[in-house]
């Protein structure tokens, strides 16, 4: 079983970290939240997951941040991210990135979060609204599940 950390963030309506949240009451892993992280020694890890929301298309840049500023990190991770819409290439400059640092991303997991933003769908409620919901959680527990398990 791979000893995993989660960095993320989730600011707006905290749907990455709702998802995160209900997959750690099944699965062990550790969680934190990318601005709490203070000289915390990641080396024990097999695997370690970057998690956030999409703003303006991309993953949080604290994360990316984070990424350049560590000098060391598990070489195996991947990818969690919610967003408003089902685009699946929100996650590829991040993952390009990581690449680049010689971290393999393993697989990469999104679903759908309520999203107010831009302002043009405040009126409205935002999109997504209900999301994540129970089925999008058992979906990232099963993705977790699997990464788990992996050599």
């Amino acid at each position: 079983m791979q000893k995993i950390a989660v960095i993320y963030k989730s600011i707006h309506h905290h749907n990455t970290e709702k998802v995160l949240k209900e997959v750690q009451k099944e699965i062990p892993m550790d969680l934190y939240e990318v601005s709490d992280l203070h000289d915390t020694d990641l080396s024990s890890y097999d695997m370690i997951g970057f998690a956030s929301g999409i703003y303006n298309s991309d993953m949080h840049k604290s994360l990316a941040d984070f990424v350049s500023l560590s000098p060391a990190l598990p070489r195996k991770s991947f990818i969690l991210y919610t967003c408003g819409t089902n685009n699946y290439y929100y996650a590829s400059k991040f993952r390009k990135m990581l690449s680049q640092r010689g971290i393999e991303v393993v697989d990469i997991f999104h679903c759908k979060g309520h999203d107010t933003y831009p302002k043009i769908f405040r009126p409205i409620g935002g999109i997504a609204k209900g999301h994540p919901n129970e089925k999008d959680i058992q979906k990232a527990k099963a993705f977790v599940k699997n990464l788990v398990y992996i050599d």
